[in-house]
């Protein structure tokens, strides 16, 4: 059974800090994922995090007049864990562009991205564009699949 922790923070440099430990501290809650990758998904949150953030900063404010925020859905599955970045907009185009990124696109932190984790896939609806992680658990025995601590 999948278990899914939902946080939302408000799209600014100084809370990207919380999404990176609190993703950590899931991912490490159960065997199946080694500390070097649960220190790489938290670089990749941060990294996702701070272009939705960097680009959400160059977009007009919502015309709701509520400041732009990021949702983090986290699943955790017993093959994986994946975590849904959802922001307003088109916050994740640097990061993941449609077609050959330009010159001045940050192609580093896009290749970080996809190095870091096992898939890494970008979903879009009107008005909200999501970055969609994964990783792949390794092979636990069964004794390990019990529930999640209270």
């Amino acid at each position: 059974m999948d278990r899914v922790v939902e946080l939302e923070i408000p799209a600014r440099p100084e809370f990207v800090g919380v999404a990176r430990m609190a993703v950590g501290a899931l991912a490490g809650i159960r065997p199946g994922l080694a500390y070097e990758r649960i220190d790489d998904l938290r670089i990749v949150v941060s990294e996702a995090c701070t272009s939705a953030i960097e680009m959400l900063a160059h977009q007009p404010p919502p015309a709701d007049g509520r400041p732009a925020a990021l949702r983090l859905r986290c699943i955790d599955g017993p093959k994986t864990l994946e975590i849904r970045i959802e922001a307003p907009g088109s916050a994740f185009d640097s990061a993941f562009p449609a077609s050959e990124p330009e010159a001045d696109v940050d192609t580093f932190r896009i290749s970080l991205i996809r190095a870091l984790v096992d898939d890494a896939e970008l979903r879009t609806t009107p008005g909200r564009t999501e970055l969609c992680l994964v990783l792949h658990r390794d092979a636990i025995s069964a004794d390990d699949t019990g529930d999640l601590p209270a």
